[in-house]
């Protein structure tokens, strides 16, 4: 038989031999004594594993900031072309051009009376001539007066052909 000397003398029995706990000796177990006093911190123990990812929050209503601005993209292909815009405003008058050459002006002649004349439908081709119209018989002159309106005639031609003066008269009521 061999005996134990971890426990005070007066509670060492055999190996082997089951411990009661206080109060099981048949008599009844007395009241629990007094909590006591906390002991020391002991140390943090190690980190347990990631838990499951938790269920997505409500959308913000607040933007987070902006990022940084990406790289540019490659050219993209010819769009159609587009309808034609309005007419611009004036731009500012040029610069005068340069003198153009004497044109053949009045051809020299001609006498009293002459006109100068169209010849033909080609540019410049005039020449001078006797003017075919004959007097009307009008005398020159002013017509009418404070008491008196010129009354015209005009021809066919277009030419006043006579003028003459007639009273006018005044009708009251």
């Amino acid at each position: 038989m061999s005996w134990s000397f971890t426990e005070p003398r007066a509670q060492r029995r055999p190996l082997g031999t089951p411990v009661r706990p206080a109060g099981s000796g048949g008599g009844p177990a007395g009241p629990p004594g007094p909590t006591g006093p906390m002991g020391p911190q002991g140390p943090t123990g190690a980190t347990g594993p990631p838990g499951p990812t938790g269920a997505t929050g409500a959308a913000s209503t607040v933007p987070g900031p902006t990022g940084p601005t990406g790289p540019t993209g490659p050219q993209g292909i010819q769009g159609p072309a587009g309808t034609t815009g309005a007419t611009g405003s004036q731009g500012p008058p040029g610069t005068t051009g340069a003198t153009g050459p004497a044109g053949p002006g009045v051809p020299a002649g001609g006498t009293t009376g002459q006109v100068l004349a169209k010849t033909s439908a080609t540019d410049y081709a005039t020449a001078w001539t006797t003017s075919s119209l004959s007097g009307t018989g009008v005398t020159a002159g002013t017509y009418g007066t404070q008491y008196k309106v010129a009354q015209i005639t005009v021809g066919a031609d277009g030419r006043l052909s006579a003028v003459t003066e007639i009273t006018v008269r005044a009708r009251w009521g």
